[in-house]
Parts: structure tokens; sequence; C-alpha cells
């Protein structure tokens, strides 16, 4: 895992995803949305960002209740 420059744009981009539609726990970094509107948003453009912050790969779930959570694959 890298720690991105605080000063980076992305990093700032990917907070206010985080602080709206986030959370984190000791084990799990999480972004949900709805599956129905947002999945090519989250494939294209969250995905791809969290791995040039992080060098961290993430997975995508689709759940029955539409959301589509993001997070790290830690292995």
């Amino acid at each position: 895992m890298v720690i991105p420059e605080l000063d980076d744009p992305n990093l700032a981009y990917e907070s206010g995803v985080h602080l709206g539609d986030g959370s984190l726990d000791k084990y799990r970094y999480l972004i949900s949305g709805d599956k129905t509107k947002e999945t090519r948003y989250y494939s294209d453009v969250l995905a791809p960002l969290v791995q040039e912050l992080f060098d961290i790969k993430p997975t995508t779930e689709h759940f029955p209740d539409s959301s589509v959570p993001a997070r790290p694959d830690n292995g």
C-alpha cells in the first residue's frame, strides 16, 4: 500500500467520495452506491483512482439491495 501525498487532487476527490458514500473500520474500506445508476462510475472512475492512489486493486461486488461496494482486494 502506498500513502499518497496530502496535496494530491485525486486524494481530495477520493476523500470527498468516501465522506459521502464510504465507511472505514479496522478491516475494511468501503464505498457503496446504486448499482442501477453507478456501476460504470465505480468500475471506470473510482476503482482506477483507488488503485492509482494507494496501489491497491479494488474489487466490486453487487448485492440484491442495489448497492455496489468497492473495496481493496487484500489478497
